[in-house]
This record gives C-alpha cells, structure tokens and sequence, in this order.
C-alpha cells in the first residue's frame, strides 16, 4: 500500500473496518454498552442474542456487520 493513501475495507481486519465504518457511515467514535462485544461475535460467525433498552443502540449491532458484508457473503453465510 502506498504512503498517504486512504485504507480500503480490504486492507483492514474486520475489527478495524468495524471501526471505520463506526466513525465514517454512523458518526461515532466509540461503541456503546455491549455494542463492541456484540459485533465482535457476529463478526466472528457466530450467533448472538441481545437485549437492550430502547435507544442505547440495538440497531447499530446489525446495520454495522451488514455494511462489512457483500450480498453475496451474507447469502452464503446463512445458506451454510
């Protein structure tokens, strides 16, 4: 990778690109509650059940891993 250029999703570890994409596309800099742990485990293939109150940031654990993800990935993931 050159010097000076921006990092694309494919240069970043998943945890990195949740972190970009947290600060870049939501405004954030930083997760809320248990929103980190949650992703983490998406992220990671695995199932997770979360129980929020409302407005603490439910929503954020599913529209961010969705963003990670190509259609095709999220497809083949649930056909699996």
């Amino acid at each position: 990778m050159q010097t000076g250029l921006k990092k694309t999703r494919k240069d970043l570890s998943l945890n990195e690109a949740a972190s970009t994409l947290l600060q870049d596309v939501f405004g954030f800099t930083a997760f809320r509650g248990e929103q980190e742990a949650v992703i983490d485990e998406l992220l990671e293939g695995r199932s997770c059940l979360l129980l929020m109150p409302t407005g603490l940031g439910k929503s954020l654990c599913y529209q961010l891993p969705a963003r990670l993800f190509s259609h095709n990935d999220q497809q083949s993931m649930w056909q699996s």
